[in-house]
């Protein structure tokens, strides 16, 4: 990955979904000027957020490749209700879908994990980080 969001805080995060894409915005206070990097997951088909704090702010403690299939087996669950609202998608029925759905479109799992705040998941073809903008 190269560029790290280690002690980042959360200004915001975009969904564009006409697109498939999430952004999270995120700056670096500890550096003069302060410095903002952006992280980029672009073919998303699914994520998953919670425990934003937005009154105290969230600290971003890393964001890394994982399992997809170990994200499955966590919001199994959450999937099975979802699907009912058509949410995420058929591919999620079952363990075998899914790592079928992974596989033909080569479907990465990343896991946002935090000091404070936010944490979650998210399912998508790729991720990048868009790092060194000064705050301003």
């Amino acid at each position: 990955m190269g560029e790290s969001v280690h002690d980042n805080y959360l200004l915001g995060y975009e969904v564009r979904h006409t697109v498939r894409e999430i952004r999270l915005r995120t700056e670096f206070r500890h550096s003069d000027p302060p410095e903002r990097t952006d992280v980029v997951f672009a073919g998303v088909v699914a994520y998953g957020f919670k425990h934003d704090a937005l009154y105290l702010g969230t600290i971003l403690f890393d964001v890394e490749e994982v399992d997809p299939i170990s994200i499955w087996q966590e919001c199994a669950e959450e999937f099975a209700e979802g699907l009912r609202y058509g949410w995420p998608g058929d591919w999620a029925s079952s363990p075998e879908a899914a790592a079928s759905f992974f596989e033909a479109n080569r479907v990465r799992g990343f896991g946002v994990s935090s000091s404070c705040g936010l944490t979650g998941w998210v399912l998508a073809a790729s991720m990048r980080i868009e790092a060194g903008q000064q705050a301003g």
